[in-house]
């Protein structure tokens, strides 16, 4: 503990946990469609849909910029 106070890290607060902010069911919705987007793209592929892989990529960048 000593190493970490020397460091100029500190433990939080009760109330600066409080202000720390999780995100909503919105942004994990986000996330997870984001990340099935984009491991759903090499599947598409080796059904050969190249297209369909470059929509998926797409979109999950698309779901990722929205957090």
């Amino acid at each position: 503990m000593d190493l970490v106070l020397s460091n100029d890290f500190s433990q939080l607060s009760t109330m600066d946990e409080m202000l720390v902010e999780g995100g909503d069911w919105a942004e994990f919705g986000y996330a997870a469609l984001g990340t099935v987007s984009i491991a759903a793209a090499p599947i598409a592929l080796a059904a050969g849909q190249p297209w369909a892989a470059v929509a998926l990529v797409g979109n999950g960048l698309y779901q990722f910029g929205n957090l």
